[in-house]
């Protein structure tokens, strides 16, 4: 009884993967076209632009705001891209349309990514395009970006994500911990399971606008990291979490598709590899591939920092869960925060309705929203 108990839990669980894996997905600046540069921070200093975010308000000091970088790689023409970079975002909405996406090639207009999600089958790609467009409309997901989101640092203790970066080939990581969701801290703080979807919704419609806004493959994609640190049997059947998990999937499966490059299941419990193994024969051989379940331990850290480009060290929350703790975690989140997590709170914090950009060959020019 055990035994069939865990299965069943364990195939609940690979299933809500699975279909975040094949369909996660996207929306963006309807402004840049196919190769346009892609905003976000890398370490060195760029020889020739970058772009600043300066608060309307001046509650903010130019010291404590986001600072980002115009990344388009060497051929990249920085005078050329910064008249379609929005100048101040007042009025900016982030469509799922944009130039480059194959929408304007296609006779219904429907983006190349709902096409292939769903097998080139026009009717069902059209509907579930028409189904985003509605629902973005009903949401308001087109501008939730220009406010800073409500309660951040509050829903991020409710369900912890984070960007540590990008891997090795060049696709940012997402990570995300659902043994750590706590839906009891949303309950005394008087937070929505609404509420907390929206600031995952935030996070997801940051990096598909703002870090990687490429309209089909191979930009545009994603490796997400699903840590089971925590992760228990019963969580599946506590109506609370089944509630929050199974709207997080539907969200990312109908209105985020074709964004998965590589999915890696890290901290694994056994069951939950039995489970995979089972299932396994059944997938497709290119879904099988995308997929990586690895246990807690050395060789795992080993994967892990090769992920990340060779990095010597883990940030405390993609460690092996027998090297972490709590109080790991609260003492080293801050420090292990990468640059693209800081970036994304600071704008979070003050939203990019209160921010101007300014995009200028060998200088960086701060100019306040009003007098952009």
């Amino acid at each position: 009884m055990m035994i069939k108990s865990a299965v069943k839990t364990s195939l609940l669980f690979l299933q809500a993967l699975h279909l975040v894996h094949c369909r996660s997905g996207s929306s963006s600046l309807s402004s840049h076209a196919v190769n346009a540069p892609v905003f976000g921070i890398r370490k060195e200093e760029p020889s020739n632009s970058r772009q600043s975010f300066v608060s309307a308000s001046g509650q903010h000091s130019l010291e404590n705001l986001p600072q980002l970088f115009l990344r388009g790689g060497e051929t990249a023409n920085f005078s050329t891209w910064s008249d379609q970079i929005p100048q101040p975002f007042l009025e900016k909405e982030f469509s799922v349309i944009k130039t480059g996406d194959g929408s304007e090639e296609d006779p219904d207009g429907i983006p190349k990514r709902y096409l292939i999600a769903h097998k080139d089958n026009r009717e069902k790609a059209k509907a579930a395009f028409e189904h985003t467009l509605e629902w973005r409309r009903e949401e308001q997901v087109n501008t939730i970006l220009l406010e800073p989101p409500a309660n951040f640092d509050l829903c991020h203790q409710i369900f912890p994500v984070f960007l540590p970066g990008r891997d090795s080939e060049g696709h940012l990581i997402l990570v995300q911990r659902p043994g750590m969701v706590r839906l009891d801290i949303a309950s005394a703080n008087d937070i929505s399971v609404d509420a907390v979807l929206r600031h995952y919704l935030y996070i997801v419609e940051y990096v598909w606008n703002l870090l990687d806004p490429s309209p089909m493959p191979p930009g545009g994609l994603m490796t997400s990291i699903i840590d089971c640190t925590g992760v228990k049997m019963d969580m599946v059947y506590n109506t609370q979490f089944r509630t929050f998990g199974k709207e997080l999937v539907g969200i990312m499966s109908n209105h985020y598709p074709t964004r998965s490059y590589k999915t890696l299941i890290i901290n694994a419990p056994k069951w939950i590899k039995l489970a995979f193994n089972l299932v396994k024969p059944l997938m497709r051989e290119s879904t099988r591939k995308k997929i990586v379940i690895l246990n807690s331990g050395p060789d795992q850290d080993k994967i892990l920092k090769e992920l990340l480009g060779g990095e010597d060290s883990l940030p405390y929350y993609l460690r092996s869960s027998s090297e972490s703790s709590s109080e790991d975690s609260s003492s080293s989140e801050e420090e292990d925060l990468s640059e693209i997590e800081k970036e994304l709170r600071l704008v979070a914090s003050v939203g990019l309705k209160e921010c101007a950009v300014v995009v200028e060959e060998e200088e960086v020019t701060a100019v306040p929203v009003a007098t952009a």
